[in-house]
């Protein structure tokens, strides 16, 4: 996770209490059975923030699939004032099993590759979802001394940026407010019609005191309540084809993706279904369909953005399932050139390129994805069985050597201005800190 301020230093204005921590003991209890709940169905590349609305403090969460899942309190680092955490508070955290923050940002350089500004924990498989849970509620009661859940909000959302709802937790969720206009006065101004209870045919007749509202506003209004509507189902029906993902139901998924691509008149939408259902594809292991389904979605529009690079990225995935090793390194390269700083496209570039006996180009892929983001173990368990096999790799380019053994990785070919800019674009938005979660969702 990157973030913006560095940490500061001064008179601390908050200690951890000692005593009974504020709050209704209940609501704390439903509130830490809920979150266990929510930990448990977050995905690989699926986030969580819940913060108190005021002042900003917050825990947050990242699905990272296989290697488990990532857990931050706020430091100092994005703390000001009075919200500044004493020493005492931050041993505290320590204390409970948060790592201290590693490093502190700094503006136009590269976040190192591991560690975080925050307080952090790595879990590993197999996640201990209650126990972090439990952690996340102390922190919030004991350190940031939230007096109860309902001081809280939260804000999940998926790697492309779409918003996941999460009701189990029990508090409200991070929403927009509505840009529609709301004017005092009379039922007959330019209100929603929902507030004045009212039926249109009595809007355009002659109401007490008020004067009738034009037909083409009346008009207006509905129409929007009808765009409200549709979405409102569309995204109902987005989230039971998650539900049905998420308990391995793929067929039923299958079939309300479906349902959703039959709709879908805006080419984003209908490219971001067809990605939706080759996924799903893939869940159930039909590569060959899933290959197809990702084809289809790269002939509707350019293929630009995450959607594009996720919808080059699986196909060139499925491709390497296949053995169709040529194929497969054509859509890594596009995707690479949509979005060069994402780690998934890379690593299967590496595979694409072992698949066609090019070893040395593939390691070096390998060694890319790995310094894009280690935290996925993936690319580093691909090069080591590519150098088990070939040791004569790293005689004939020796300068592979060392960052194959430590762990770190060499430059491709970009320009190091470039590196240094490179950030995987995932906002996590106010009211939080700006940050990003590295992640990709895909094998």
């Amino acid at each position: 996770m990157r973030k913006g301020r560095g940490p500061a230093k001064g008179k601390p204005a908050r200690a951890v209490p000692s005593g009974r921590p504020p709050g209704s003991g209940d609501q704390w209890v439903a509130f830490r059975r809920g979150l266990s709940e929510a930990l448990r169905v977050l995905e690989d590349g699926e986030f969580l923030i819940i913060a108190a609305t005021d002042p900003n403090y917050y825990v947050q969460f990242a699905g990272h699939g296989t290697d488990g899942m990532r857990a931050e309190a706020v430091s100092n680092t994005y703390l000001t004032g009075k919200a500044l955490l004493s020493d005492n508070a931050c041993q505290a955290l320590q204390a409970m099993g948060w790592r201290p923050p590693t490093y502190v940002p700094v503006e136009g350089a590269p976040p190192p590759a591991t560690g975080s500004p925050n307080f952090f924990i790595d879990a590993r498989p197999p996640v201990p979802y209650a126990r972090l849970a439990t952690l996340a509620v102390r922190t919030l009661r004991t350190v940031y001394r939230i007096q109860h859940p309902q001081d809280l909000r939260y804000k999940s959302f998926f790697l492309a940026g779409d918003a996941i709802r999460l009701p189990m937790l029990g508090i409200p969720r991070e929403a927009k407010s509505s840009d529609r206009a709301r004017t005092p006065g009379s039922p007959g101004d330019r209100a929603d019609l929902t507030v004045t209870g009212r039926f249109p045919d009595d809007l355009l007749t002659d109401w007490p005191g008020t004067k009738p509202i034009a037909a083409e506003v009346i008009e207006g209004t509905l129409r929007r309540r009808v765009t409200q509507c549709e979405a409102a189902l569309e995204d109902s029906v987005w989230q039971l084809a998650r539900f049905y993902s998420m308990v391995r139901r793929a067929p039923e998924a299958l079939d309300y993706v479906r349902r959703l691509l039959a709709r879908a008149d805006n080419p984003a939408k209908r490219a971001g279904g067809y990605l939706a259902l080759g996924q799903l594809l893939e869940q159930q292991r039909r590569y060959a369909e899933a290959e197809q389904t990702y084809t289809e979605g790269l002939t509707i529009r350019p293929a630009t953005g995450p959607i594009g690079y996720l919808l080059h990225n699986n196909r060139g995935y499925c491709l390497n399932r296949l053995g169709r090793h040529a194929e497969a390194e054509t859509h890594c390269r596009a995707a690479i050139e949509i979005d060069p700083s994402r780690h998934n496209a890379h690593k299967n570039l590496g595979l694409a390129l072992a698949g066609q006996g090019r070893y040395g180009e593939a390691v070096r892929s390998l060694l890319e994805a790995d310094r894009r983001w280690p935290a996925d173990r993936r690319a580093r368990r691909h090069l080591a069985e590519v150098l088990a096999q070939h040791p004569e790799i790293l005689e004939a380019d020796p300068t592979l050597a060392a960052p194959a053994a430590s762990g770190e990785s060499v430059r491709t070919g970009a320009p190091d201005d470039d590196d240094a800019s490179v950030e995987v674009p995932v906002s996590v938005g106010p009211p939080m800190p700006q940050a990003a979660l590295p992640g990709d969702p895909q094998p």
